[in-house]
């Protein structure tokens, strides 16, 4: 994704959580939600058999 792309994306989705005010309505609503993406992710990772960890460090993230 190149960076004008990537900043387009991220400017969205700050207007999204600006506009819900997620930073001080629905904590909890959005740990859970947090949660049950996380369960996604590292299910899809299970069922396609790559792991996480190795990935992540892929990406220059380690």
């Amino acid at each position: 994704m190149n960076q004008d792309s990537y900043q387009s994306m991220l400017a969205i989705v700050q207007s999204f959580h600006d506009k819900h005010d997620f930073k001080n309505h629905g904590g909890e609503d959005l740990a859970e939600e947090s949660a049950d993406l996380l369960i996604l992710l590292i299910g899809t990772a299970i069922s396609a058999n790559f792991d996480l960890n190795q990935a992540f460090g892929k990406n220059g993230k380690t």
